[in-house]
């Protein structure tokens, strides 16, 4: 099950304070394919062995979502390096882009101010 779109606006990289986006099955596919070589480690330089279902995606980052929880601890990080020419981090989320910036228009009918 995919991250909730109203959470993921609200979700931030912890390490450079970005965007997150839900990563494509592409890029998915991609860190997998890294996993069962044995190629991929995270920030901290723990190997990865078990294959990811879903992830987040800063513009520099990948963060595993397992059992439907985004795993955003900054040692956890998998750096995106040594993408292949046709992907990249930014065109690999499933929106084609990361998310807007959050805004503070707290416009809804509950927030709206009332004349009593």
């Amino acid at each position: 099950m995919p991250v909730d779109d109203h959470l993921l606006k609200l979700l931030r990289c912890p390490l450079d304070g970005g965007p997150l986006a839900a990563a494509s099955q592409e890029l998915v596919d991609w860190v997998n394919s890294k996993i069962d070589a044995g190629q991929l480690s995270n920030r901290i330089g723990e190997t990865l062995d078990e294959p990811l279902a879903e992830g987040l995606v800063s513009d520099r980052w990948f963060y595993p979502v397992r059992d439907d929880i985004p795993t955003l601890i900054a040692d956890q990080a998998i750096e995106l390096v040594g993408l292949p020419d046709d992907l990249s981090a930014v065109e690999c989320c499933d929106e084609g882009a990361l998310v807007d910036e959050p805004t503070d228009d707290f416009s809804d009918d509950e927030t709206e101010e009332r004349d009593d």
